[in-house]
């Protein structure tokens, strides 16, 4: 499920995402088409990673976001120096936003908004997936759930509000999704590339490799 959170000063930020691991077993360029395809996918954005960390990525249909969407799980990894926390946050309509960070990296499945039933289970199961929690930072404004898990945990305070406070301008513009441009060229000759009449195949003929190379990266970084 995905919510918007109204962040004053800013805009909105998408939460409940899908984070897909890219994992290098075909190449990069390859696999982020096939995640884009099934997700019938006009928006894209790359999680921050290490040279030795897999590469993870969401993408956005145009139903689901017409405009340029923002990306809140990024701006909590923003607002929180951590690299390993847990965060669990009351919406509005009765919902509850999980998102857990795991060595720099969204833990698989928890970037959720969901009921609060729903949400205390991912809470407990990530919870209990540690030995000990006790230093486990917890981002929340919802103490009182978590009481129902038998577990120590080191709570602080967090809240959308307190969110739109604890970010930049310069966090928010980083957080916007780019725009995802399939790349092909048509066999046919003389069929526009990619369907949007950038250049016909008898010109891209002509393109020496090293420049058609640049000529099709260039479509994709807008």
């Amino acid at each position: 499920m995905l919510r918007h959170l109204d962040l004053p000063g800013y805009g909105q930020a998408i939460a409940g995402l899908d984070w897909l691991t890219i994992d290098g077993l075909e190449s990069e360029s390859k696999e982020i088409h096939q995640l884009a395809r099934s997700s019938n996918a006009t928006w894209q954005i790359a999680w921050p990673s290490q040279p030795d960390q897999n590469k993870q990525a969401a993408f956005l249909s145009k139903s689901e976001s017409k405009e340029r969407p923002y990306c809140a799980a990024l701006l909590l990894n923003a607002a929180i120096e951590e690299s390993t926390f847990l965060c669990l946050l009351a919406l509005d309509e009765a919902l509850y936003w999980v998102f857990a960070l795991v060595d720099g990296m969204p833990a698989k499945r928890l970037d959720l908004v969901a009921d609060e039933h729903t949400a205390l289970n991912a809470v407990r199961d990530f919870i209990t997936s540690y030995d000990d929690t006790k230093d486990l930072p917890v981002y929340t404004d919802q103490p009182e759930m978590l009481m129902a898990i038998p577990r120590k945990m080191d709570l602080r305070a967090m809240s959308v509000e307190i969110l739109g406070h604890s970010i930049q301008k310069q966090d928010f513009e980083q957080s916007a999704f780019k725009r995802y441009y399939p790349v092909s060229v048509p066999k046919r000759r003389g069929a526009p590339l990619n369907g949007l009449g950038l250049k016909r195949v008898s010109q891209v003929q002509n393109i020496p490799k090293n420049r058609l190379e640049l000529s099709l990266l260039s479509t994709q970084g807008r």
